[in-house]
């Protein structure tokens, strides 16, 4: 059950100026007490509506990428059990183009694939 407080509050910030706390609030809700936030996202500004669409994308797109390194790792290391690696598929870091290595200072495995 929800604490109102909380609940409030959280609301609240969905109305605001700041972007980031939207956001934020957004996430809580979402994770935690879907059902509020169902409840009143009719109210909210069609542009505030937009934004917490597009956090949910960003999630879901998260979450198909971390997928993705799963399969293609445990295509490449079969013997491993694939709750082992998910640790790794989330610390790969995906690049558009060799130039964006240079930047990168510190140690690890690097993958190009084409694309």
């Amino acid at each position: 059950m929800p604490k109102p407080d909380e609940t409030d509050f959280l609301v609240a910030l969905l109305f605001g100026v700041h972007r980031i706390l939207r956001e934020e609030a957004f996430r809580l809700l979402q994770y935690n007490y879907d059902d509020v936030y169902s409840n009143c996202s009719y109210r909210l500004p069609e542009v505030y509506r937009e934004q917490m669409e597009l956090v949910l994308k960003e999630k879901k797109d998260e979450k198909e990428l971390l997928y993705s390194k799963l399969v293609s790792m445990a295509g490449v290391l079969p013997e491993l059990p694939e709750n082992s690696l998910t640790g790794l598929a989330e610390k790969i870091i995906t690049i558009e183009s060799a130039n964006d290595l240079l930047p990168y200072s510190g140690s690890g495995l690097y993958s190009l694939a084409p694309g």
